[in-house]
């Protein structure tokens, strides 16, 4: 078998664009406060913010993503948050080229507790196409 080495992309652009999308769940179809405070976090760092809620909404919840999130997408609960992203980056389409990076996440962490732009800053300068944020107690 015959491997072919793939070029590395640059750094993060100066003026660069980052995709995130968050995949919610709420069997009552409510959003949380820490939800709120997790995509608020997020607005500085992102050129959009694209929200899947996976099941029902209510329309107290959209209320509360609309400030923080350009889109709502609401869809059946099927497929885990796996297929969220995918029918996230379907609907984004062709438009994903407008983009230099896409944060894929969901619900499931809280956060900030401390400012993410050090974390950004960071990994913007770093020569890498694939990145991940973890941290376990």
């Amino acid at each position: 078998m015959n491997a072919t080495p793939v070029s590395r992309t640059s750094a993060f652009p100066a003026a660069g664009r980052r995709l995130v999308v968050y995949v919610v769940y709420d069997r009552r179809g409510g959003v949380d406060e820490y939800v709120v405070h997790a995509l608020a976090g997020l607005r500085e760092h992102a050129a959009r913010i694209l929200v899947v809620v996976n099941g029902r909404l209510t329309p107290e919840g959209r209320a509360r993503l609309e400030p923080v999130s350009d889109e709502v997408l609401v869809r059946e609960n099927v497929g885990f948050d796996i297929w969220a992203h995918k029918e996230a980056l379907d609907h984004v389409g062709a438009g994903l080229s407008e983009f230099d990076e896409v944060v894929l996440t969901n619900d499931t962490w809280f956060g900030p507790v401390r400012p993410y732009g050090p974390v950004f800053e960071r990994m913007d300068a770093q020569d890498i196409d694939f990145w991940g944020m973890t941290d376990h107690a």
